[in-house]
């Protein structure tokens, strides 16, 4: 009975690890052909529903910290549900449970899987190498259709993956050429933790950050430096270094890039947000819808939580979102995307999970969910592990669903202690050489 039984659990295990391979090699997709439902609708989150209801069968491993998740959770769902009732609007209760299932299943499914394989994972390292051959190809296609090529039959093999084209950009197979670069990093800083040694990597990375420079997407700089500036706060350390890495990113951001625009004569919508003069001026919010959303629509949120600090519910940030728009921001209404969010009632949202969070879960909840996160933290024993954390961080600047792939991914990488296995810790103490490696003492 015992060996049946542990034939069933390995068959299982087999399965989870199946799915969640399956999982990181869709990471760069944020949309199939027969996903229809959202322009964002990453076909990796069904393969990672799927491993973490196995992964509870054969039992799930909870850590300390998830208490603070589990409890945000609950919370989060009764909060919701009962304001679906007060504002008749059940459906969008059941559509902020669903986002929240597929972040703790993303989450928990990376962890859990990183852990186990915690000392080899480079299976995990091919897949994800793997994974980026079509994308990046498909990016360098459209690289060179940018620079005048005429390779129109690009456009259509875009569009078979993407829900928008942005005709004369680079987006590789992801819908929006911000959502490119976040894939980009995501992908990138698992690969280059363990570039050392490896020729192949190494070229690999270098095409990598060559398109993400190319993007021209002043989100995925911006992420960057913002990355930057979160590491630059927690570790002393490496203070000095983040500030010359600031400047360096600024000098990028803001000489060199406006240089190759004009030298590879690109034109576009997107062009003028390298000039700081008009990136930091009202101008650029009048002018600019993109630009208006990312920065207007989290202020509101804010302004929501001030006026009710405990949280109008998950899925609720829109009930009040007319009328902030229209006494704070009404000249936001000249842009189509911002009249469509206040014609169509449920549709906007905070651009910013922790504007969201404050706005619809309260104060209360914020709290529960800054526990979480100092306890994923606190799995980083190097200074990789940390700035990877902080990478995460810096995605939620302007991405605001619970469903959010990278996020989840990083921090499940973080978590599991994958970046501390090459850089274990030596302390002298009492005479005697200790090696604390995933913060245990052997």
């Amino acid at each position: 009975m015992d060996s049946l039984k542990a034939k069933e659990e390995k068959i299982i295990q087999t399965i989870i690890m199946f799915c969640f391979l399956v999982s990181i090699s869709l990471i760069t997709y944020d949309k199939l052909p027969f996903l229809h439902f959202s322009s964002y609708s990453p076909s990796s989150i069904f393969t990672f529903f799927a491993a973490f209801i196995l992964i509870i069968l054969v039992g799930y491993n909870y850590q300390y910290y998830d208490r603070w998740f589990i409890i945000f959770i609950a919370i989060s769902i009764a909060h919701s549900l009962i304001s679906g009732v007060y504002y008749d609007d059940v459906g969008s209760s059941f559509q902020h449970i669903v986002t929240l299932g597929v972040g703790v299943s993303i989450f928990a499914t990376v962890r859990y899987a990183f852990m186990k394989k915690r000392k080899n994972n480079k299976l995990y390292e091919n897949i994800l190498i793997l994974s980026l051959i079509w994308p990046l190809t498909l990016g360098y296609l459209q690289l060179l259709k940018q620079f005048g090529l005429g390779l129109g039959f690009v456009d259509h093999i875009t569009g078979f993956f993407a829900q928008t084209v942005y005709v004369g950009r680079v987006q590789l197979a992801s819908s929006e050429p911000s959502w490119a670069v976040m894939h980009l990093l995501t992908i990138g800083v698992i690969l280059l933790f363990n570039a050392k040694g490896r020729p192949f990597l190494k070229l690999m990375l270098f095409g990598m950050f060559f398109l993400f420079l190319m993007i021209f997407s002043s989100f995925g700089y911006g992420v960057l430096l913002l990355s930057f500036i979160l590491f630059g706060l927690v570790t002393k350390r490496y203070r000095f270094k983040m500030l010359i890495l600031i400047a360096l990113s600024w000098v990028i951001v803001f000489f060199i890039v406006p240089w190759l625009l004009d030298v590879f004569n690109v034109q576009g919508y997107y062009s003028q947000r390298f000039n700081y003069k008009y990136l930091f001026s009202q101008e650029f919010l009048s002018s600019d819808a993109s630009g208006f959303i990312r920065i207007a629509f989290p202020i509101i949120g804010i302004y929501q939580f001030f006026h009710f600090p405990f949280g109008y519910g998950g899925g609720f940030y829109y009930v009040h979102f007319n009328e902030y728009l229209l006494k704070h921001f009404a000249y936001g209404l000249q842009f189509d995307e911002v009249m469509l969010n206040v014609t169509q009632a449920g549709t906007a949202t905070a651009r910013n999970l922790f504007s969201k969070i404050l706005s619809e879960e309260g104060i209360v909840q914020f709290v529960f969910f800054i526990l979480f996160l100092k306890g994923i933290y606190k799995q980083c024993k190097t200074g990789y592990g940390k700035y990877v954390f902080c990478l995460a961080l810096a995605f939620l600047s302007n991405f605001d669903t619970y469903a959010f792939v990278n996020f989840w991914v990083l921090m499940g990488v973080v978590a599991s202690g994958y970046f501390n296995d090459r850089h274990a810790v030596v302390e002298i103490k009492k005479n005697k050489k200790r090696i604390v490696m995933y913060g245990t003492t052997k």
